[in-house]
């Protein structure tokens, strides 16, 4: 009898043990406030100006010049620009290149490869060959006062 009494004890005290306390809801908010729009007063805005570009002269450029260079060569191959003008060289391939100038060692770009741009100032009036040293490529520059 006393073995009954005793397992009995243990599963009480078990149960007890592993039993979940019970725990109050905590209480809700209450929703906050809606909040009103404040008006704003538009602030005035000044017109924009138009920049007036002079109009293009065929086979001179102004700004700066984009050339493509690939294994098949430069694109375009020939141009002519302003003295003062850049012609920015950017490789669209995915083969290494190297740009220098055939003329006076004006230029020498670091290995250019897939996306890769170099620029090149040009601040003398005369015809300049660059070559793409990898494949031998030649690009013509005319600079013009």
């Amino acid at each position: 009898m006393k073995l009954k009494f005793i397992l009995a004890m243990l599963i009480v005290v078990l149960l007890i043990g592993c039993a979940k306390p019970q725990v109050a809801p905590e209480p809700v908010a209450p929703a906050p406030e809606p909040v009103q729009p404040v008006a704003v007063e538009p602030t005035p805005v000044e017109p924009v100006q138009e920049v007036v570009k002079p109009a293009p002269v065929e086979g001179v450029s102004l700004d700066g010049v984009d050339v493509a260079l690939s294994m098949a060569g430069f694109d375009p191959e020939e141009v002519t620009v302003k003295k003062g003008t850049s012609i920015i060289v950017k490789v669209v391939d995915s083969r290494r290149h190297a740009v220098t100038s055939k003329t006076n060692a004006l230029f020498t770009s670091k290995q250019l490869t897939k996306e890769d741009t170099t620029e090149i100032p040009l601040d003398m009036v005369g015809e300049f060959v660059f070559l793409d040293v990898t494949f031998g490529k030649r690009l013509t520059v005319t600079v013009t006062e």
